[in-house]
Formats: structure tokens, sequence, C-alpha cells
């Protein structure tokens, strides 16, 4: 489970921007050795995670 910062288990830091949060989701994928291709879904805001995805790494 991915958390949103500032949410669940995650540190909160007000620097955070829908960029660094899709660059965070495609680090966590590439830890987990999803390859170079993944599916992203969201609920509510997060929503906003899978608009960052769309937008800053359409590549995976």
């Amino acid at each position: 489970m991915f958390h949103r910062p500032g949410y669940g288990e995650s540190d909160a830091d007000p620097k955070r921007s829908v960029k660094s949060l899709a660059l965070d989701v495609e680090d966590l994928a590439d830890k987990l050795e999803l390859g170079s291709k993944f599916y992203v879904m969201g609920f509510s805001m997060g929503g906003q995670a899978v608009w960052g995805c769309l937008k800053f790494i359409p590549h995976r």
C-alpha cells in the first residue's frame, strides 16, 4: 500500500508536489521490480497520484 505524504505512516513534507509523488510511485515500482510497465489506480485523492503518474511518468 502506498501512502500519500503526511498520511498513514509517511512523513509530512510541505515541499512535496504531484511530480515528486509520481516519482515516488516510480521508485517504489522499481524497488518492487514490477518491470518497465505497471498499472496504477486511485480512489478519491488517490486520483491525484494517478494523474501525476500519467503526466510525469507516462512511459511506465
